[in-house]
């Protein structure tokens, strides 16, 4: 009997649901021994903007429309996995996408060091997610998260977090005109 079986009620289509992926990812990391995955993500030069709500994100898509961007990213805070979840997130990013159809917006989910809400969020449909637990925890989510066409970032070159600021707009601004920024948290 497969894990799928065992999990997963019959009228799902197994391709579709987490218990094939976890199967084929463990199968891919026990033909891979020995080899890993890349430490950091294929986005690792991304600067995130960390964002609490709708008017965080209009700054930050604004602020990358004027200065001629083709893309940025945006992250939740950390705890958000926790305490909203990927729904609210996927939602702010559905009215972000709808608003700024012309930008291209990586959406970065911290989930913290807790495995269980990285996959809440790849569940969710979410295809970046930022993970500060254990190494080896990390390598089991990276192969999990290849086989839904997913990133698990770990670290980042520096990130904008708004909180506290009073014009989220001119920050932004000032974010995207500079290569880095000394105050960020990262």
């Amino acid at each position: 009997m497969s894990l799928v079986s065992m999990i997963e009620p019959l009228q799902r289509h197994p391709l579709h649901s987490t218990a094939a992926i976890l199967e084929a990812a463990l199968k891919d990391m026990g033909a891979a021994k020995g080899s890993k995955l890349p430490e950091t993500s294929p986005m690792a030069a991304l600067r995130p903007i960390i964002v609490y709500g709708l008017s965080d994100v209009r700054a930050a898509c604004q602020a990358a429309l004027e200065q001629g961007m083709a893309g940025l990213a945006i992250m939740t805070p950390s705890g958000v996995a926790h305490s909203l979840g990927p729904q609210w997130f996927k939602h702010l990013l559905q009215a972000a996408r709808q608003a700024y159809a012309e930008l291209k917006i990586t959406a970065i989910m911290d989930c913290g060091p807790y495995e269980g809400h990285v996959m809440n969020a790849l569940n969710s449909g979410l295809k970046d997610v930022y993970y500060h637990g254990d190494d080896e925890s990390a390598e089991k989510l990276g192969w999990i998260a290849a086989k839904t066409g997913a990133n698990i970032h770990r670290k980042f070159k520096d990130i904008l977090d708004l909180k506290g600021e009073g014009d989220q707009l001119a920050a932004c601004r000032e974010w995207f005109s500079k290569p880095s920024r000394p105050r960020a948290r990262v």
